[in-house]
């Protein structure tokens, strides 16, 4: 099964001949959402108070200029707090690898952040429910917002962010944490 006609026509250009393929959702949109209350409980003990916006960052490693490229998110991260007061939230997407990453840049934010981690997925939806907006470099992460209605900005890192964006019609993509573009 593939998620999107891009990797269909992939395929076909490979010469896979397999009559069993199929074009399907990705089974991450079969998640139920964990109960509301139980995700007021995940926020609260994260500090995540009722009279405030959130939206997430989800990042994973770059492989090329990192330093440069975690600065410039965190610039992005000052800057939508500075002019919309919207406050961001890490998510790691895939413990343990993306740890890293997500802390450093929260670091070097001047704004006040946090930091969620240990969530399963219907944690993560109903968490991501309750954001402004999500922007990631990872497809789940994509998949869960779409799920759940929240819009996404995808940080096209790989062709299947740029894929799936572009099969469900989500039109907000960069190919890195470019600030001029991304506060366009």
């Amino acid at each position: 099964t593939l998620r999107e006609c891009d990797s269909v026509r992939e395929c076909e250009t490979l010469g896979v001949t397999c009559k069993q393929i199929r074009l399907t959702a990705d089974p991450a949109f079969t998640l139920r959402e964990a109960d509301a209350s139980w995700v007021s409980g995940i926020c609260a003990r994260a500090g995540m108070g009722q009279d405030k916006r959130y939206y997430v960052v989800a990042l994973r490693d770059w492989k090329h200029d990192s330093e440069n490229k975690q600065a410039a998110m965190a610039r992005i991260c000052d800057r939508i707090y500075a002019e919309y007061g919207l406050i961001p939230v890490f998510l790691p997407m895939h413990e343990p690898l993306d740890m890293e990453i997500n802390h450093a840049v929260a670091k070097r934010c001047s704004c006040e952040t946090i930091v969620l981690t240990g969530l399963t997925g219907s944690e993560m939806l109903g968490v991501l429910r309750r954001m402004e907006f999500v922007t990631t470099m990872r497809l789940h992460t994509l998949i869960y917002s779409t799920a759940v209605g929240t819009p996404g900005i995808g940080l096209a890192y790989d062709g299947k962010i740029r894929a799936f964006m572009e099969t469900t019609g989500q039109p907000m993509m960069l190919d890195a944490p470019d600030e001029d573009a991304f506060l366009a």
